[in-house]
């Protein structure tokens, strides 16, 4: 079903903002085929069900053609507002008014490569696939208020303050993942620190904005704890 998937995605409604939107990650056929990716797994894969024989795979199956038109439409509702939140956010750090080596800019820019990786819409868990315009809201503003003035520059700063409260949590998770894949080990709690870092984001710049789930700096020393090392 392939093809048809690709004929239908290829007929959405502002496919071609998407694709525009989509660029710096990749050519209009990965857009489509990360896309397809999704729109299967929503259909087939949508829980943690254990397919171990025949029956239960024939009975996946055609649950999942049943699903089929509702996934894509989930997945065309969920992907409009996620592109264009990244174009937004990589815009918005385009023309941001911060030196080039300025540690905000930096910073954002390493957020921004980890949450927009190559295969960003088929790899990113799908409930944090939801959040993620949040996420990317909460750069945009982040680089408004720091180009506005109401964040200015400094070790006293309330940005430069949140980014010192970050920064060594997410040194930490960087460095535990590049160890669990030398190792070929899969950690369901770092992950779970990892995404808590976002939100952690969210309320230190980005307040107004929201988050999903109450998150501290002694929240997240907690869920270290649980990370296995």
């Amino acid at each position: 079903m392939r093809r048809d998937l690709r004929w239908r995605i290829d007929q959405w409604p502002g496919i071609e903002d998407q694709r525009l939107w989509f660029a710096p990650s990749g050519k209009p056929k990965v857009l489509r085929d990360q896309l397809v990716g999704r729109v299967v797994e929503r259909a087939f894969l949508f829980d943690n069900a254990k397919i171990t024989d025949r029956e239960a795979f024939i009975t996946r199956q055609r649950v999942g053609f049943q699903r089929l038109d509702a996934a894509k439409q989930e997945v065309q509702r969920v992907a409009g507002p996620v592109l264009q939140a990244t174009h937004a956010a990589r815009l918005a750090l385009e023309r941001s008014k911060l030196p080039a080596k300025h540690y905000a800019r930096a910073d954002v820019r390493i957020q921004l490569d980890n949450l927009l990786g190559p295969g960003f819409l088929v790899e990113t868990p799908w409930d944090r696939l939801i959040a993620l315009p949040r996420y990317l809201s909460a750069v945009v503003k982040r680089l408004q208020k720091l180009g506005a003035g109401n964040a200015p520059d400094g070790p006293g700063s309330k940005d430069a303050a949140g980014f010192q409260q970050v920064a060594p949590l997410w040194n930490q998770y960087a460095q535990q993942t590049t160890a669990n894949r030398e190792h070929g080990r899969v950690d369901a709690e770092l992950e779970r620190f990892r995404w808590m870092i976002e939100e952690l984001r969210v309320s230190l710049f980005a307040q107004e904005l929201g988050t999903a789930e109450k998150v501290s700096v002694p929240r997240l020393e907690q869920q270290w704890a649980k990370v296995g090392r």
